[in-house]
């Protein structure tokens, strides 16, 4: 069967990546982690298949994938830094984000076309950094820009460029996949709704502008957020529907779904009210 690598390949969207390959049956399946003795990273990897391959890559190790890359037809590359907070030296961010994607690269074109397609996950990051709040459509045509971007769109943006340029004389296409954007508050409302009568308290009210720009000075996770503040962007995505006649989930569904997720892996307790309505669901289904 064809072998398929995963970078990063215990992150949140790696993972699910990863989950799908595997489910398909279709292909081999490798994911690079940085480390396999990390316990915590790879043991949700190895719980979603016994036939999941494992290496370890790092970022900023070129000579990690020659390895990584060896065998494979294709190559999904993921990993990614994403602060958590603003850092104090953007180049933390910026320097794996791009030297990663180059020796990911470079390793794929020293197979001599062993690869046959790389797939890149940039960010929406990379379309509109520094822009948001700008009265455009924002499509696959648009830049984000480097003077104006806070340091994780910088790294998306500057890393997908490299890309770019390391593949100029090939062929490749650029797809917007976001579905709709939202406001944070109409998330909240969105679980909220569904979550309350659970016995969850989601918070719903807005914080006041002022009080956030404060908060920022001291809360570097807030910090992040200030540049695009009560600034609208809008998305196409005309493009790979069309191309692909990709049909992106309801985003009320893919909120709750989230939400569900949370609390049945325990990342939130459940609720009294939720585990009766679980065992409900299971006597029901039996």
């Amino acid at each position: 069967m064809t072998r398929v690598l995963v970078t990063g390949a215990s992150g949140f969207l790696a993972m699910h990546v990863v989950k799908q390959l595997v489910d398909s049956r279709e292909y081999i399946v490798r994911g690079t982690v940085r480390s396999l003795t990390n316990e915590k990273k790879v043991k949700p990897l190895k719980e979603l298949s016994s036939e999941l391959e494992l290496v370890e890559a790092d970022l900023t190790k070129k000579e990690s994938w020659i390895d990584a890359v060896k065998d494979c037809t294709y190559v999904i590359h993921v990993a990614s830094p994403f602060p958590a907070a603003t850092p104090r030296d953007e180049m933390e961010v910026i320097g794996p984000a791009v030297d990663g994607t180059k020796n990911v690269l470079e390793a794929c074109a020293k197979t001599k076309g062993g690869v046959k397609r790389v797939v890149l996950t940039s960010s929406c990051a990379a379309v509109y950094g520094g822009r948001a709040g700008e009265d455009h459509l924002f499509n696959e045509e648009d830049w984000a820009s480097e003077e104006e971007s806070i340091p994780y769109e910088k790294s998306k943006l500057m890393a997908e460029r490299a890309a770019w340029e390391l593949v100029k004389n090939l062929p490749g296409n650029r797809y917007v996949t976001v579905s709709v954007c939202l406001w944070w508050d109409d998330m909240a409302k969105i679980l909220d709704e569904e979550f309350r009568p659970l016995g969850y308290n989601v918070p719903t009210r807005v914080a006041p502008t002022f009080l956030l720009k404060i908060t920022s000075w001291f809360d570097p996770t807030v910090k992040m957020i200030i540049p695009v503040l009560n600034k609208e962007v809008r998305l196409d995505n005309k493009k790979i529907k069309e191309d692909f006649g990709f049909q992106f989930r309801d985003e009320k569904t893919t909120i709750l779904d989230m939400g569900y997720s949370l609390i049945d892996s325990g990342f939130i307790k459940a609720t009294p009210k939720y585990q009766e309505m679980k065992t409900q669901q299971s006597t029901a289904s039996n």
